[in-house]
């Protein structure tokens, strides 16, 4: 078990369905908790937001722009100055071959 203090920080990134969301779920549980969740889709990730038990922050970005991570950072030290867990979920799929496959 790690030991967080209270309150804590974590961001969720892909928090808007599957794993992501079952993750922001369960942390909200915790004594404390105070969520930043990350999703390319407004309106499920809002949905989520308000069904939470703790208090959580919205942050609309696609990681796959090259600005994403920076205005990410910049938006949670604005709110919370600081960050205790990173829930680093969000991904994406691609089809073919691994050498075919560009940045």
């Amino acid at each position: 078990m790690i030991a967080l203090p209270n309150p804590f920080i974590a961001l969720i990134t892909g928090a808007a369905r599957g794993i992501g969301e079952a993750t922001a779920r369960r942390l909200a549980r915790e004594p404390g908790c105070r969520l930043v969740l990350v999703d390319r889709e407004e309106a499920p990730l809002l949905k989520l937001a308000g069904e939470l038990l703790a208090p959580a922050i919205c942050i609309v970005a696609d990681l796959t722009d090259a600005g994403a991570p920076m205005c990410i950072r910049d938006q949670v030290i604005a709110e919370y100055g600081q960050l205790h867990l990173l829930v680093n979920n969000a991904g994406f799929a691609m089809a073919g071959f691994a050498e075919d496959v560009t940045d």
